[in-house]
């Protein structure tokens, strides 16, 4: 009987490690389909809707359509993601050349304001990835959605440092082994952001 359980468990296992495989590199081809700039965030919604089919109480996971959510998803999503995702570059862009700036100047005003421009950038850290999360777990406007991103961000801060966490970690090993990329690092990022954000959604 324990033999059984364990071949049960190892089978289990296994179909766990090739559904994330796979649903990591349907990320990776329609996010280079999009030019990587307009693939990222619908291949993301994607992705995410995917975890959060897959781990709903109400979906059988054994026949869930992979393919054909995360195409369905990518494609009516597209633009209405994308436009998420535009606020959210230009965002990171300017922070970016700002803390670049800054950071060549050694005046304590200028470290003070890296210091400051740091906090912001940490801010917007938590605030994309709650408009990911809120963006496929709430119907709303793009307005709507980044002001909820802020607001979930204020509200549930070490949920959001949970989730960052575990994504640096997981970029800290990809840098190790790259092979990390192209087999999970972005469905497992995905995987933490859906089921960790869960619990906010269902109370």
């Amino acid at each position: 009987m324990k033999q059984t359980d364990l071949f049960t468990r190892l089978y289990i296992g296994s179909e766990w490690i090739a559904k994330i495989v796979y649903i990591n590199l349907l990320w990776i081809v329609f996010t280079l389909a999009g030019l990587i700039i307009f693939g990222i965030f619908p291949s993301t919604i994607a992705l995410l809707m995917c975890f959060k089919n897959w781990l709903s109480k109400d979906t059988d996971e054994n026949d869930f359509p992979i393919f054909k959510t995360f195409l369905k998803n990518y494609k009516d999503e597209f633009f209405k993601s994308n436009k998420v995702g535009i606020v959210f570059i230009i965002i990171g862009f300017i922070l970016c050349v700002d803390i670049v700036y800054i950071a060549q100047f050694h005046s304590g005003l200028m470290k003070a304001l890296t210091i400051v421009f740091i906090s912001i950038s940490i801010v917007y850290l938590y605030a994309l990835i709650y408009s990911l999360v809120i963006y496929v777990n709430v119907t709303a406007s793009v307005k709507l959605i980044l002001k909820k991103s802020l607001l979930y961000s204020a509200a549930h801060p070490y949920r959001g440092l949970l989730i960052v966490c575990l994504i640096i970690g997981l970029l800290i090993l990809s840098l190790y082994f790259p092979v990390a990329i192209l087999l999970f690092s972005f469905s497992l990022a995905g995987f933490f952001m859906i089921k960790f954000s869960n619990p906010i959604f269902n109370m």
